[in-house]
């Protein structure tokens, strides 16, 4: 119902179900975002991605 608003693409959908899940694993979210634990840019996209999708769902809710 509300999931066009929390993810926009497919990373953004892989790391949502995971995230909902309780994964916080870094190694089990980079691929989820298409990258590896060792890419260099890697700790600060899936941190990015995360805190993306938790922005999301505390907006949603206040629009709830």
């Amino acid at each position: 119902m509300h999931g066009h608003k929390l993810a926009t693409n497919e990373a953004e959908r892989r790391v949502l179900r995971l995230m909902l899940t309780g994964e916080k694993s870094f190694c089990r979210i980079c691929p989820g975002v298409g990258l590896g634990p060792d890419d260099g840019e890697a700790e600060g996209l899936v941190k990015q991605a995360k805190d993306r999708m938790r922005l999301r769902l505390r907006r949603l809710r206040d629009e709830l």
